[in-house]
């Protein structure tokens, strides 16, 4: 994937392959691509769906800082094994995003945090105490700004594709 610029006829993706529970509620929804053209590689395609994925975790994070603003926000799984996706949800969340240390343990680590808790060995101010960042990447104004603009277009697609996947739900069933 190349870090630095888009495709210059970019596709947005909606990542709904099973519907959408958060922050829609969409049982309906269903994966698409707008904007494909014969153009495009599979690079594009795979760039496509990243970003379409984080747009969506963008929405969501919107729908939480409605009630808690967040900072900084720590990040695990296979977005973690990607240079570019980790760039490209910095930039979309317009957050910084950190790694910790222990990436492979940390549903487990995270586990025994919750557990140590709940059994009153420690309090969630001592959970500090287990988590040791080793990277931080940074949004970068300018793509972040791009990002900005493509989604607000992501959620105009979602909404303008939202009686049609209720359209097709219909055809599925009858």
């Amino acid at each position: 994937l190349c870090q630095s610029h888009r495709h210059s006829e970019s596709i947005l993706y909606l990542p709904y392959l099973l519907g959408e529970r958060s922050p829609i509620w969409n049982s309906n929804a269903r994966g698409t691509f707008i904007g494909l053209s014969a153009s495009h590689k599979k690079v594009d395609i795979v760039r496509a769906v990243i970003e379409g994925v984080s747009m969506n975790l963008k929405w969501i994070l919107e729908s939480l800082e409605e009630s808690l603003p967040i900072g900084k926000i720590r990040v695990i799984g296979g977005v973690i094994k990607s240079r570019i996706w980790k760039r490209i949800i910095s930039n979309i969340l317009g957050k910084t995003i950190t790694i910790p240390e222990n990436v492979d343990e940390a549903t487990s680590i995270g586990a025994a945090m919750i557990a140590g808790v709940g059994a009153g060995l420690f309090n969630f101010s001592a959970v500090r105490n287990f988590v040791v960042d080793v990277e931080e990447i940074e949004p970068i104004g300018e793509q972040q700004e791009d990002y900005l603009r493509l989604y607000d277009l992501f959620k105009e697609s979602y909404l303008a594709l939202e009686k049609t996947f209720e359209g097709l739900n219909g055809v599925r069933r009858g």
